[in-house]
Parts: structure tokens; sequence; C-alpha cells
């Protein structure tokens, strides 16, 4: 003799089946946005990796063009505006790339700044004090940053 599922237990399974319905379909529906937008993705990525190059080269152009004419357009000012945005430059020191090192952060016992693969991790070593970087016999020297804005139309 099989027992009557009782009324509660009837409704909880009902709405258990109900939720996995909908689960499923959301599943779905996550599925097919994945793929159209993966698709939409391949459509568009060719133009995009295009103009990132061509843009890249246009910077490029534009910071050579700054550096090359620095002494005469940042003549007092560290920022030349123009019609269509401005151009930027900065002095920042950073910390000169020796040779050796790689051999001076060994014998200093400063293993934090080399990388695993036995390079020298310049970002550590840029954060370091004067009086580290002059033991090591380098030192910080004036690097020319150049920036550019672009007005909104």
């Amino acid at each position: 003799m099989k027992k009557e599922i009782d009324p509660v237990r009837r409704q909880l399974d009902a709405l258990l089946a109900l939720i996995r319905t909908k689960q499923a379909a959301i599943e779905a529906i996550k599925q097919e946005m994945t793929a159209r937008i993966e698709a939409i993705t391949a459509e568009y990525k060719p133009g995009i990796e295009a103009a990132g190059e061509d843009l890249k080269a246009i910077e490029a152009e534009l910071i050579g063009l700054a550096r090359f004419n620095k002494a005469t357009l940042f003549a007092g000012t560290d920022r030349v505006d123009v019609r269509n945005g401005a151009v930027l430059r900065q002095v920042a020191r950073r910390v000169k790339r020796i040779k050796g090192m790689l051999a001076k952060l060994k014998a200093a016992g400063r293993e934090e700044a080399i990388r695993r693969i036995e390079s020298v991790d310049w970002d550590e070593v840029e954060k370091w004090s004067e009086e580290i970087l002059k033991g090591l016999g380098t030192r910080r020297v004036p690097k020319e940053i150049f920036a550019y804005e672009v007005k909104e139309e």
C-alpha cells in the first residue's frame, strides 16, 4: 500500500519543479546571450584593433613632436593648450637603470626586487630611498613624461 503524499509536500514538490524549469530557462537565455556577445565581439574586434594600432601611432607622433619641440613649446610652462586639447609635460624622478644591478641587489640582500626570472623589479626599486640607491651605485634622474587631454566637442 502506497502512502499518499500530503498536500504540503505535493505543493513543495511542484514549486521545486517550477524553480528547476525557471533556472533552466535562465541558463538557456544566458547561453544565447553569451553566444550573441561573442559573435558581436568577433565582428567588431578587427576594427577596434586596427583603430587601436592607428591611435598608438598617432600618440607616438604627438609625443615625438612635443619632445622634439619641447624647448619652444614648454618654455615657462608644463602645459600647451590648443583648440582640440592640451599637451602636458612632467619631469618625474626615476631610478636610472644600470648594468650589473641584479648582482648588486643580490649582494645587498634586496631579494624583493628580484623577479623569479632573475631580472630587476624596477617598480620595487623605484620605491627605495636615495641612500639605498646610492649604496647600489644608482640614483634618480629626471625623466620627462608627456601626456595629452582631448576636449569634448
